[in-house]
């Protein structure tokens, strides 16, 4: 009987754990669905408020709080119901942009089946906290030399390091989201994509009744951009699966989304234009409804990812057949020249009243002026010291400009040979491993073979 009592209650825990489980999954992927949709945009307007002529302290301050602050998702007081609610909400709102993407980024790394791509993936987001200040600190000093009136030298040098930080900064937050997308159930980030769009469509509706052009825009915005994600994470599913028939089938639902952001973003110009007209409107819900069932089609199509710690040992065959589990994918689709945002700038513009600003003063970005040595050696392992310090080395070198200073220009040059040198102390030391392997089997073949004189006697 008492045994009995045990198993009940060992299922009971079981069954418990299972369901948060899903629970912290569903809130993970939420996150990432929000937090992973638009990096790159409050960085664009952070340089653009760099530009402006004569320098304006509070554009620039608003839109370093839009980079660096933002209001956190309450993930376990939603999540597990018996926590309280925090009582100081305040101290909650205001948590710095990249510390946010950062805990995403650990909660989604502590997800991923192969415990290397974790390591990469907190290394990622750890790197992304302390670049994302200075980045900010970089945007105010190229906005202190123009309204001081420094010299040409000065502001450029200033410039090029803005540049290079933000650069920095972009291509470690691409690498983050590409990690974060193979922890996650890609048909679950869907389906919250979805969700986000049916939400953007419904203030896009409050909007549009209230003669909010700044919101229309916004919402039109978020809403390409989470369907780019879509296509992203579809690209992907292609890229890591090796069955033609569920490669097809993606690729027939990806360029039917892709065919129906271009029309929902003209009909919302065409509604913007004339918001009392009840033709335009009417187009513009035919064509976001077009686009909500062509992500919803996508999800449909995409096969579920087996991430549950307690199944990830046994995958289906069906499944290991179709995907090749945690494959790195690179971080370019060719999916993200699809959105016509630029054309949703426009209205700004060509509109009515916004809150918005032109980017007129906005300045285009200037050519690469560094001198950069390829570096595409593969990340360092445990015990790879030199590969480790060459690596570490290029990551803080290249945030500064080699032009005009030949201390950072040797510094790179010098990380290129030391992940040389390792390459080359690696190969030989297998070579010398290979080499005793090939002794000691000759040694054992001569132990073991048979004496001459019974080969003549046979």
């Amino acid at each position: 009987m008492q045994g009995r009592q045990e198993r009940d209650l060992a299922n009971q825990a079981a069954q418990t754990l299972d369901v948060m489980w899903h629970n912290l999954q569903h809130g993970l992927v939420r996150q990432v669905a929000d937090y992973f949709t638009d990096l790159v945009g409050p960085i664009k307007n952070l340089q653009e408020t760099t530009t402006i002529v004569p320098a304006d302290e509070t554009a620039y301050q608003q839109a370093a709080d839009t980079f660096l602050v933002g209001s956190i998702l309450y993930l376990f007081y939603k999540l597990l119901f018996t926590a309280p609610r925090p009582t100081n909400l305040l101290a909650f709102k205001k948590v710095e942009h990249s510390r946010r993407v950062k805990r995403t980024a650990n909660l989604a790394a502590n997800n991923l089946i192969d415990p290397w791509r974790g390591n990469v993936l907190q290394a990622l987001a750890s790197n992304l906290e302390s670049v994302g200040s200075q980045v900010s600190m970089a945007g105010r000093a190229v906005m202190s030399a123009r309204q001081n009136g420094a010299s040409a030298q000065l502001q450029n040098a200033a410039s090029d390091h803005f540049d290079l930080v933000k650069k920095h900064w972009t291509e470690c937050a691409e690498r983050t989201r590409n990690l974060v997308d193979e922890a996650i159930d890609a048909k679950a980030f869907i389906k919250a994509q979805e969700t986000g769009i049916l939400k953007e469509t419904d203030r896009i509706e409050d909007s549009v009744d209230q003669h909010c052009l700044t919101s229309v825009v916004n919402g039109t915005t978020s809403i390409a951009l989470r369907a780019n994600r879509v296509l992203q994470v579809a690209m992907r599913e292609t890229v890591n699966s090796e069955d033609p028939i569920y490669v097809d089938r993606v690729n027939e639902a990806a360029q039917w989304l892709r065919a129906t952001i271009t029309p929902m973003v003209a009909d919302t110009k065409k509604m913007v234009l004339a918001m009392d007209n009840p033709d335009a409107r009417e187009h513009w819900r035919v064509s976001s409804r077009n686009l909500v069932e062509a992500v919803s089609n996508v999800g449909q199509v995409v096969a579920p990812s087996y991430l549950h710690p307690f199944v990830s040992t046994t995958i289906p065959p069906s499944y290991a057949y179709h995907h090749k589990v945690n494959g790195l994918v690179g971080s370019k689709f060719g999916v993200s020249d699809e959105i016509p945002v630029a054309e949703m700038r426009q209205l700004h513009v060509q509109g009515g009243p916004s809150c918005g600003r032109s980017d007129d003063n906005s300045r285009p970005l200037s050519p690469e002026t560094d001198i950069e040595d390829e570096f595409n050696y593969p990340m360092p392992e445990e015990n790879q010291p030199i590969m480790a310090a060459a690596h570490a080395l290029h990551q803080e070198a290249r945030l500064w400009s080699s032009r005009d200073n030949e201390l950072i220009a040797a510094t790179k040059r010098i990380a290129g040979l030391m992940a040389k040198l390792s390459q080359v102390v690696r190969s030989g030391m297998l070579f010398i491993s290979r080499q005793y392997r090939v002794c000691e089997t000759a040694d054992l073949t001569d132990t073991m073979s048979v004496p001459e004189d019974v080969l003549f006697v046979q």
